[in-house]
């Protein structure tokens, strides 16, 4: 009956974030201000952004006629500066992850099914920011400018959600090991 409560509140967070996503869009670029004046801002935009930006160079430069740059502020795709900030790392995605993993390890499944099941759904959303940002810098440069800012504001929190699920069936079925 555990599996059924994560599913349960995997979905409860679905509708939750479909019913304050327009509130939270608006609010980001409030939080993005704030953040952006804490000590640890700096840390996430020197060393992480930079490390994600030549991934997503990496993994754009496979794409046939691409021509891709990290660079200090992001990448440039095809003559297109794509900016990837702090914000575009997917803290989000992580949050919601560790509210799921509150919810759904318990006591009845071994410490080293639970460590592999995080480093697993850690690893799976890093490879889905790396997806997402892949497909908005694909967008931004080969679609009109509505599609680049459905998918970046709206479909992306979708895609995190389908994870999510992806990732409690998948460790409920083949990670997690009970005491």
């Amino acid at each position: 009956m555990k599996h059924k409560k994560v599913f349960q509140i995997v979905l409860l967070m679905f509708v939750i974030l479909l019913m304050i996503l327009p509130l939270a869009i608006s609010f980001n670029e409030w939080l993005t201000r704030v953040v952006e004046k804490m000590v640890w801002y700096g840390w996430l935009q020197s060393y992480i952004v930079p490390y994600e930006s030549r991934v997503l160079a990496g993994v754009l430069s496979f794409i046939p006629g691409a021509q891709v740059y990290a660079n200090i502020r992001g990448l440039e795709l095809n003559g297109m500066q794509i900016y990837v900030t702090w914000n575009c790392i997917g803290w989000q995605s992580f949050i919601l992850l560790l509210v799921s993993v509150a919810v759904g390890f318990g006591r009845r499944f071994t410490i080293s099914s639970q460590v592999l099941s995080f480093v697993f759904g850690v690893c799976g959303l890093f490879l889905l920011n790396v997806l997402r940002l892949s497909l908005t810098a694909l967008l931004a440069v080969y679609a009109p400018e509505v599609f680049t800012i459905l998918f970046h504001n709206y479909l992306a929190a979708l895609i995190t959600i389908a994870w999510l699920f992806f990732f409690w069936w998948f460790v409920y079925s083949f990670v997690l090991e009970e005491d």
